[in-house]
């Protein structure tokens, strides 16, 4: 596949593996986005795990009022970290490079990210979907 788009849309190997990468990470069920709501499947993740999921399965930044809203709507006080975690969370990420981005303002996933999701989330998240 990469060496038809290198050869028909003269792309370099960068942005193959970019187009690739994209392709199979749409594959993978392990949330889904309607709208501007991008949910994990797993509830039982920490909200650390759901922030790294909720960037992994976004092609476009994510505004913090978002992944605010993730965490008051989808972990309620009494079962999860508070609303107020949420800053301390997006900190700690940006502080372990899975992240980028400034608070109130838009974060994606690093590459580093993408890597933690694939190899640590994607075994623990895959076997409690009931697709």
């Amino acid at each position: 596949m990469s060496e038809l788009l290198r050869l028909f849309h003269n792309y370099s190997e960068e942005k193959i593996e970019k187009i690739i990468k994209e392709i199979i990470r749409k594959q993978i069920p392990i949330g889904q986005t309607i709208g501007d709501t991008t949910i994990p499947f797993d509830e039982t993740l920490n909200l650390s795990d759901s922030f790294l999921v909720i960037l992994y399965l976004r092609s476009e930044p994510v505004d913090t009022n978002t992944l605010l809203k993730f965490n008051s709507d989808y972990y309620p006080n009494d079962h999860h970290p508070i609303l107020e975690d949420t800053p301390k969370v997006l900190k700690k990420l940006k502080i372990d490079r899975y992240i980028l981005g400034e608070t109130y303002n838009d974060f994606v996933i690093t590459e580093k990210g993408i890597k933690y999701v694939e190899e640590k989330l994607l075994d623990k998240i895959l076997p409690k979907i009931n697709l």
